[in-house]
Parts: structure tokens; C-alpha cells; sequence
């Protein structure tokens, strides 16, 4: 049985906790991961925000109409472009 998963009972000496170094070698790296993902989420959020402020309606007759067609073909009441 590994020791470091032993029950230790009272009048026992101190556990030995062997996998706790191993653990703090992995902490930078668990921190990194965790601000790359904050990073990308927040990109993307302000990426979103950006995209909805410049904005604009597509003001181009045949276009409009074309997808007009393609959205009744496709059962879609009005697209919006």
C-alpha cells in the first residue's frame, strides 16, 4: 500500500506528505491556463461588444431580395441583413 495514503492514527508520527511537492510544480502552469482562458474570454467579449457598436444594415437592394427568396424557400418569414 503506498504510505502516503496510510491512515495515521493518534501517537502516529506526522505523515510524510510525498505528493504535495509534485503539486506545487503543477500551480504555475494550473495559473497560466486559468489567465489564458480568462484572456480569450474577455477578447471575445469586447471582440462582441465592438462588433455590435460598428454595425450596420446592408443596404443593397438585389442582395436583399435574393436572401428574401432563399428565406421563404427555407420556411424563414424575414431575414434581417
Amino acid at each position: 500500500m503506498n504510505p502516503a495514503l496510510r491512515i495515521h492514527f493518534a501517537g502516529d508520527a506526522a505523515p510524510k506528505l510525498t505528493y504535495i511537492h509534485p503539486m506545487t510544480r503543477l500551480i504555475p502552469i494550473l495559473l497560466m491556463i486559468i489567465g489564458v482562458f480568462a484572456m480569450v474570454r474577455i477578447s471575445a467579449w469586447q471582440s462582441g461588444k465592438q462588433l455590435v457598436r460598428s454595425s450596420r444594415p446592408l443596404l443593397n437592394d438585389q442582395i436583399d431580395a435574393l436572401l428574401q427568396r432563399l428565406a421563404h424557400t427555407a420556411g424563414i418569414d424575414k431575414v434581417e441583413v
